[in-house]
């Protein structure tokens, strides 16, 4: 009943006064979308540390991060929108690969699935992996330290490139498991 009323006041507010900041627009479409969902947190410029026995494994920076419900468990994603940049490190506390999208959604202890535009990065190999859509998805799993797809990709390292339908990999783009894999000498 509650979650109406929020809606209809809402719906009569945006008919009343005009939202005009890009925000404000994005946070009554998803209420529309799903009136349960009221974002209650918003941080601009958020930067996640993971760390495993006191040692950074990954830095999640973003524009914007929104938790959603104030009583969020640890299963409840939370939302990172706007220059979504993952950047993985080896044991040494270096960096190697960075993973970039449009927008991700991370459970923290889980994982982290990035969404929209991505792109993964070695930093010393210089090898890429890009998806064909724009709306791919690509889930890191932190249980098995691992990047994986189901969507189309394309890999391009010294060798040339290779297409697939799916992979598994290392977060450096190394053990690298590709599903229906093809591969030129050149890449387009």
């Amino acid at each position: 009943m509650i979650s109406r009323f929020i809606l209809l006041l809402l719906v009569y507010s945006n008919c009343t006064f005009s939202i005009t900041s890009q925000a404000g627009q994005d946070i009554l479409e998803g209420v529309l979308e799903n009136p349960r969902i009221i974002p209650q947190t918003k941080i601009e410029g958020a930067v996640i540390t993971i760390t495993d026995d006191s040692q950074v494994t990954m830095k999640i920076e973003c524009d914007s991060l929104v938790i959603v419900d104030a009583n969020q468990n640890r299963s409840t994603p939370t939302i990172l929108r706007g220059n979504v940049q993952a950047i993985f490190y080896d044991e040494n506390q270096k960096p190697v690969s960075v993973l970039r999208s449009d927008r991700a959604e991370y459970i923290e202890n889980y994982s982290l699935i990035a969404k929209n535009n991505i792109m993964v990065y070695n930093l010393e190999t210089r090898d890429s992996l890009f998806f064909i859509n724009e709306s791919s998805e690509i889930e890191w799993n932190d249980f098995v330290e691992k990047i994986q797809s189901n969507d189309q990709f394309f890999f391009k390292n010294e060798d040339g490139c290779t297409t697939g339908s799916s992979f598994q990999s290392n977060v450096d783009l190394t053990d690298m498991k590709i599903s229906n894999p093809r591969g030129s000498n050149e890449c387009e």
